[in-house]
């Protein structure tokens, strides 16, 4: 079948891992799925992990629509989907320390991820955030809808829009337009 996450379409195929950011519109046209989801708000791992920037350092959050996808192999496929399922059984049968041991599975299966991530897209495992550009993607999540340039952006986090446009390359290796364009 067919995913699509803010109007770009992906096809649903075995081994295919999509990537969303809090805010991006999905929808699934899927018939026969047999898969894994994991879905949670940017908040749960900011409190999960006592690392407000954590999303902001894996390479595939944040990023644009066009590389949001990742293939495994057939091994790593296995590999993901037992760790996820190992997960889903300790939520299944919650214990006083479950909290602790699906905050290391998690830790651990995001890193893995993002090493996959990163060299299927040829860029850096991790990234290292830049205050600016964090506060620049919450001002386009919350009021995208009403503004449209760059210029607004800027003067509401006291920058220039020239060097916004150069963070966002820099950061998030897309232009700042394109930041409000998703």
């Amino acid at each position: 079948g067919w995913f699509w996450l803010d109007g770009h379409r992906y096809r649903v195929s075995p081994g295919q891992v999509l990537f969303t950011t809090p805010g991006q519109v999905r929808d699934w046209d899927v018939s026969d799925l047999d898969g894994l989801c994991l879905f949670f708000p940017a908040t749960f791992l900011e409190e999960f992990f006592s690392d407000a920037h954590f999303l902001h350092r894996l390479p595939y959050f944040h990023v644009g629509t066009a590389s949001a996808a990742v293939g495994l192999s057939p091994t790593m496929t296995r590999k993901f989907r037992k760790a996820l399922s190992r997960m889903r059984t300790e939520v299944r049968a919650w214990r006083e320390d479950s909290a602790h041991l699906l905050r290391a599975r998690l830790y651990e299966t995001l890193i893995r991820l993002g090493r996959v991530y990163a060299q299927r897209h040829r860029v850096p495992a991790t990234r290292t955030p830049h205050r600016v550009v964090i506060d620049f993607q919450q001002l386009v999540a919350e009021r995208g809808l009403q503004r449209h340039h760059v210029q607004a952006f800027a003067r509401d986090l006291a920058v220039s829009p020239s060097h916004l446009r150069l963070l966002c390359r820099r950061h998030l290796g897309v232009s700042a337009k394109e930041v409000i364009q998703e």
